[in-house]
């Protein structure tokens, strides 16, 4: 009986195997850290169209937190909870994404009739007469989920792995204690692994023609331009200077007569420089800005907005080879050379057209990829292979979630 369980598992897991094979769970990161880099918004899991956010994963942990408490009372162990509650937490929901969709997949449904009866029969929605409360639920749907429409996709996913997992409980009639220890068999072995397909960049050994990228500009010519158009100042380039300074610092609380002589010091660097001294050597002799003094004074290269804006004025009114009148900051007195000014350079279209081309190219092709490999290895794990197996045979990598 336990082997006929554990076929009927194999089942099971085939089952999810084949939903995530065709449509693929996107695991977004909570943190920094877990799979591939399609764009979606804030979300963490992604499962076909459907994703969840770090707020589904934030209500998640707070709901199993909350029967962790109610539970064990003053038992329960705040650092130790907090050790796994997190992956816990991601693990159901990814549990719940799967379920309904593989549910989805065996047609069965949710009516609005059946969420209704267990909306309105929930405790929580219920006044001291027995009477349902629209208001209440109202409350809850908007503070924990952010809309009413939101909860009822959620409780619908939910009410659709219910319904799955009572269709296969009633497949097979087991004994409690066969039961047990099959519950028990699973939580000991069962791990879950993945494979994550990066819709961004196409594989390792992939490269497209330059045709091929000809041929994509010209069948979305409106939508490079209006990409062009949206980014147009990212692309452009902003006029830039290559400069040098020398600094005579003073502190925030100098004395006039203090300012008087770094003045006079800063005057007579520059008096040294235009009386034909290296302007690097000058600097490495008398400026005080340790950071660039040994360098000669080198800023390197810089747009607006990256120096104090004296500093920017000064440099900015120069051509290449000039050198400034002493100039005050909040640092100190400077004296500035400017090694060379390159003038702004706005992006044009024509410029950038197979630059943006490539990058949608690459996209669609990456993304068709995606789901030819992802659907060949849901075929080879329904023809009976494990996972583990097609995988390597088809190059990829199996992941596991953080714990």
């Amino acid at each position: 009986m336990l082997e006929s369980m554990r076929r009927g598992q194999r089942w099971l897991t085939l089952i999810f195997v084949s939903v995530i094979g065709v449509v693929f769970v996107f695991f977004l990161g909570t943190g920094g850290g877990l799979g591939p880099a399609t764009p979606s918004g804030n979300a963490i899991v992604q499962l076909d169209e459907v994703r969840l956010t770090q707020n589904d994963l934030g209500r998640e942990r707070a709901a199993m937190e909350e029967r962790l408490r109610a539970e064990l009372g003053d038992a329960y162990d705040q650092l130790g909870a907090d050790k796994y509650l997190d992956s816990q937490a991601l693990s159901r929901l990814i549990n719940q994404l799967v379920l309904a969709a593989a549910a989805q997949d065996m047609g069965l449904q949710v009516t609005k009739d059946e969420i209704r009866r267990v909306v309105q029969s929930s405790p929580g929605f219920i006044d001291e007469e027995g009477r349902f409360v629209p208001e209440a639920f109202d409350r809850f749907a908007e503070d924990q989920y952010g809309s009413q429409r939101a909860f009822m996709e959620a409780f619908t996913r939910d009410l659709l792995g219910q319904k799955l997992i009572q269709l296969l409980a009633g497949q097979t009639a087991i004994a409690d204690a066969e039961l047990d220890l099959a519950i028990r068999y699973e939580l000991e072995d069962v791990q879950l692994v993945y494979v994550a397909f990066d819709e961004s960049q196409l594989p390792p050994g992939e490269l497209l023609a330059d045709a091929d990228v000809e041929a994509y500009a010209a069948a979305h010519e409106t939508e490079l331009e209006k990409l062009f158009s949206e980014r147009e100042a990212e692309l452009s380039q902003p006029e830039r200077v290559h400069a040098r300074h020398i600094l005579v610092p003073v502190a925030s609380d100098a004395s006039e007569a203090d300012l008087a002589a770094a003045r006079e010091r800063a005057q007579a660097a520059r008096d040294r420089v235009l009386a034909g001294e290296d302007f690097a050597a000058v600097a490495a002799e008398v400026s005080g800005d340790t950071a660039t003094a040994s360098l000669g004074g080198d800023l390197g290269t810089f747009v607006r907005g990256v120096n104090d804006p004296a500093l920017d004025d000064a440099a900015f009114a120069l051509e290449s080879g000039g050198v400034s009148e002493v100039v005050r900051s909040v640092h100190g007195f400077h004296v500035i050379r400017v090694d060379e000014k390159q003038p702004a350079e706005p992006a044009t279209f024509a410029a950038h057209r197979l630059a943006l081309a490539r990058e949608g190219a690459t996209r669609e092709r990456a993304t068709k990829l995606a789901d030819e490999r992802s659907l060949a290895l849901a075929t080879a794990v329904r023809d009976g292979k494990s996972l583990e197996d097609a995988a390597r045979e088809a190059g990829l990598n199996l992941e596991r979630p953080r714990a």
